[in-house]
């Protein structure tokens, strides 16, 4: 969608091929009218998402995107000096981490330093020089790249003399947040890509922020819009099968046919033989599951073409045999997705019997968000909707609580009631007064991007064996300190780039900026200390 944006704005025409039902891929969200207690009037119903997206501050280049179009993100409640991030632990310990206003980067020191979770001795480890090398990492040094992408977190940390009891109280529960994986699991590339872009003032560290209650009205039919004023067309279930080579040129795509009995989820486009009660792999439990006739193979010719789809499905695109680029891609065929299983649990309030007894969230964790977790069974980063989704949620007198269980081998073979029941009663180790809840709804997603040891050096390039055929995602390389959603958006303006030199167009050229506050300290420590121990 941001492609088709950007290139439209430069005069291209634009088809868009969406493989499902509706838009958006992994920041879709839906409307579900049988999910807690319903509304009144005009009610469309409680909105849903396949989990709750983190706006970094150092998206630079996503926020440009998002403010040229209009699109607002949601303020958070939480500012100076409030807790920048919150973590919980399985004895009820809540540790609150402040950044102060010192100079940058000096600033970070109060949130690292200290953790409660972690004993004296294994706090001393994190001192002045750790957190220098926190600050080393030169993301233009393909040397200190490599490095970095195959060791673990945790063995970074330790080679550096930080200890086990600070990974465990600060580090697993950021990792298990942003990768959905442990510290000893993660590439220490991906620890610095993160961390070390909120260096350059102390605000970086406040400037967390989140989507408004619905990603879809409020950012993904827009730019749908935007696309349709323009002139783009979107074909919908059109999902790519075949590309057709000319010359060593793509010219045509075909797409898949569909079967009259198959039923389509009209959330995640998941394909079922039978008709399903949820959707076996977003947990959609509507009632539009749909068919379609009998569909014949359609053909699209272009000059140019983009592919962004997430890696599973990239793999079987761009690794089959008769596509050439296979042996270009011989360790992305390696490349690992990361699981990951989210739940939301309603829970009507009740009010407190006695004034210290603990039932409800206010109660034990007040007005907080958002909560890192670690040494619990299943309960990984939680956060509250009704203070994240306030249009949506907020006038219930319930907590409707989203947790994400990272690794989905864990509840591998569960129901949805055993994985609920699973999530309360963690929650309970925490509020031991809360009451029952009274709906769950569970989405299960493998197709996320892996940041794994070695993750880097499987990730392939935007270019391909064919020039006028790119690859784009979050997957995939770039030359610049990005991930997530922040690395989709640089690698669009790669490829817009890319295709304006192609067809010897100077004007429209995109500014890629740098996904940080630039600093001259941290430029400095950059330039004289190094990331190895």
């Amino acid at each position: 969608l941001m492609a088709g944006c950007e290139l439209l704005d430069r005069g291209f025409h634009v088809t868009i091929l969406e493989k499902n039902a509706t838009l958006g891929g992994r920041l879709t969200s839906w409307r579900d009218k049988d999910f807690g207690t319903p509304g009144k009037g005009d009610w469309k119903g409680h909105v849903i998402e396949h989990g709750t997206h983190i706006v970094f501050p150092f998206y630079k280049n996503f926020r440009e995107f998002l403010n040229r179009h209009g699109l607002s993100l949601r303020n958070r409640t939480c500012n100076y000096p409030g807790a920048a991030i919150s973590f919980a632990y399985p004895n009820g310990m809540i540790d609150d981490r402040t950044a102060s206003t010192a100079a940058a980067p000096f600033h970070a020191q109060g949130a690292l330093r200290n953790m409660k979770y972690a004993s004296k001795e294994d706090n001393d480890s994190l001192g002045i020089k750790q957190t220098m090398k926190l600050l080393a990492f030169d993301p233009s040094n393909e040397e200190e790249v490599r490095h970095l992408d195959n060791i673990s977190v945790k063995e970074w940390m330790n080679s550096i003399g930080i200890k086990d009891g600070v990974v465990k109280a600060f580090m697993d529960p950021l990792m298990d947040m942003a990768t959905f994986l442990p510290a000893d699991k993660t590439s220490a590339l991906y620890l610095h890509r993160m961390i070390g872009s909120m260096f350059g003032k102390w605000q970086d560290l406040y400037g967390v922020q989140f989507f408004q209650d619905s990603t879809h009205d409020s950012i993904i039919q827009p730019l749908a819009d935007y696309i349709a004023a323009k002139g783009g067309k979107i074909f919908f279930e059109a999902e790519a099968e075949n590309f057709i080579i000319k010359d060593n040129r793509v010219t045509e795509v075909v797409t898949k046919p569909l079967k009259s009995k198959q039923y389509i989820c009209p959330i995640c486009g998941e394909v079922h033989d039978e008709l399903p009660e949820r959707c076996r792999r977003c947990g959609y439990a509507g009632k539009d599951f749909f068919t379609q006739p009998d569909s014949e193979p359609a053909a699209f010719h272009s000059d140019h073409f983009l592919l962004a789809v997430d890696i599973p499905q990239a793999k079987k695109l761009l690794l089959k045999p008769s596509f050439a680029l296979s042996k270009r891609y011989e360790k992305f065929k390696d490349k690992p997705t990361s699981s990951i299983v989210v739940v939301y649990l309603w829970y009507p309030r009740k009010k407190p019997t006695g004034k210290s007894e603990k039932v409800n969230w206010e109660d034990h964790f007040g007005d907080r968000e958002c909560l890192m977790t670690t040494d619990f069974p299943y309960l990984g980063t939680t956060l509250n909707l009704t203070y994240l989704k306030p249009e949506t949620y907020a006038g219930y007198d319930a907590d409707i609580i989203e947790t994400q269980i990272a690794r989905m081998d864990r509840v591998k073979g569960m129901t949805d009631k055993q994985i609920a029941d699973k999530i309360d009663e963690d929650l309970r180790n925490l509020i031991p007064g809360l009451p029952r809840y009274t709906d769950v709804r569970i989405m299960k997603w493998d197709n996320f991007t892996a940041f794994t040891i070695g993750a880097e050096g499987q990730s392939p390039e935007m270019d391909t064996a064919y020039d006028n055929f790119h690859v784009l995602g979050d997957f995939v390389k770039a030359q610049h300190n990005c991930f997530l959603m922040e690395k989709v958006t640089v690698n669009v303006r790669r490829a817009v780039n890319k295709l304006l030199d192609q067809v010897k167009q100077k004007e429209g050229k995109m500014t890629i900026l740098p996904s940080e506050t630039p600093n001259c300290l941290v430029d400095f420590w950059r330039y004289v200390e190094s990331v190895k121990a």
